[in-house]
């Protein structure tokens, strides 16, 4: 956990813990049936604390569970979460920013993922086993 954002946002270490398991069950649940979900849903699904799909806090949050996910080598399960409408892509924080650090990350854990485009990182999430 990094407690530097907990700091940031005046959140109690122990609901920012919270939240981080509790998005990430929700992430796991929607990968495990190969569907995506939006940022809108994500934040009112989440009881942990109350999030709004466009602050930066909501954004650290899924940052971190995504940068956990990589340097324990799975799937980068953030990659399911997307724009409402549009392109029903991730927004574009998830490309310029995120996908760099897990990249970063990738390479130090030793991974060897060589296609990042979001099809295949959505695809590996949606074909991995999650428990």
């Amino acid at each position: 956990m990094n407690e530097r954002f907990v700091d940031k946002f005046n959140v109690p270490l122990s609901i920012w813990k919270e939240a981080i398991i509790e998005i990430g069950g929700l992430l796991r649940r929607y990968a495990k049936v190969g569907r995506t979900i939006d940022y809108t849903t994500l934040c009112k699904l989440t009881r942990a604390i109350r999030l709004e799909p466009d602050e930066q806090m909501f954004r650290e949050i899924l940052g971190e569970i995504g940068e956990a996910e990589v340097r324990d080598k799975r799937p980068v399960i953030t990659s399911i979460v997307t724009q409402r409408s549009g392109t029903r892509e991730p927004g574009s924080g998830f490309f310029v920013y995120h996908l760099k650090r897990l990249q970063k990350i990738d390479r130090e854990v030793g991974g060897r993922r060589v296609n990042w485009s979001l099809k295949n990182l959505q695809d590996e999430v949606f074909e991995f086993k999650y428990s």
